[in-house]
């Protein structure tokens, strides 16, 4: 285990392996034609494989804020942070139906979105519409509503959709985050790493949640997949790291 401000957090390595592990429990894509060119798609697009994808996407993202973290590029870093906060939503939606809250007909039309080629560009045009069908309130407003009595925690929204907003400044390059780039000891604005960066310590810390949320979904997919073993090993790794992250 590597620590980080004395936090147990499981090394890079950890995650890469439990991904392992569940891709070799599970159906490989296989190479189809799509438009005359070879892709790579699993056979059955269900939820089980969509986890499956979205582990990998948060497990790759991790290795990839770890590098940003290093050589400074903190606004990056942010604009990342803000995906992997949706990619953790994703999960938990898309797999709260396998222990027994309800599957909605937004679970069906996100799936629908998540699995559909990119249209040809003269279907594009003439038809523009955005890729996602479920707004993320939506995905919040469900993922509020995962607790014994069913009951709305209006509580949860308002603290994902403050996240959000604060990462938001990043995503959008708004004028007080850019502003961050600026370094006064240099008088001049750090395109290629700012490592000295006071706000280095906050970001790093911060980013120290990704890992906590990364063993939970670790944990959420194994069971889902049946990986009993992995699961447990997440849970108990997730019991040891929770009272550092509350």
């Amino acid at each position: 285990m590597s620590n980080s401000d004395d936090r147990p957090i499981p090394p890079l390595r950890w995650y890469t392996s439990a991904f392992e592990q569940l891709q070799n429990e599970h159906p490989l894509p296989q190479p189809q034609s799509v438009r005359e060119k070879t892709a790579f798609r699993f056979e059955k697009e269900n939820i089980e494989a969509a986890l499956l994808l979205k582990l990998a996407r948060y497990i790759s993202s991790l290795h990839a804020g770890q590098l940003l973290l290093a050589q400074g590029f903190l606004q990056e870093l942010s604009t990342l942070q803000r995906t992997l906060d949706e990619i953790h939503e994703d999960i938990l939606f898309l797999g709260m139906p396998f222990f027994g809250f309800s599957k909605t007909e937004d679970h069906q039309r996100y799936l629908q979105n998540f699995w559909a080629n990119e249209p040809e560009f003269r279907e594009f045009s003439g038809h523009q519409r955005n890729r996602w069908s479920i707004p993320r309130k939506t995905v919040r407003r469900y993922l509020s509503q995962v607790n014994p009595e069913r009951a709305t925690d209006h509580s949860a929204i308002a603290v994902s959709a403050y996240l959000s907003r604060l990462y938001s400044g990043y995503l959008h390059a708004a004028a007080p985050q850019l502003l961050e780039l600026y370094d006064p000891k240099r008088r001049s604005f750090r395109l290629t790493g700012y490592p000295e960066s006071s706000l280095l310590k906050d970001h790093r810390h911060d980013f120290d949640n990704q890992f906590f949320r990364g063993v939970l979904c670790v944990s959420f997919v194994a069971r889902i997949l049946s990986a009993d073993q992995l699961a447990a090993e997440a849970y108990e790794v997730h019991n040891r790291l929770e009272k550092h992250f509350h």
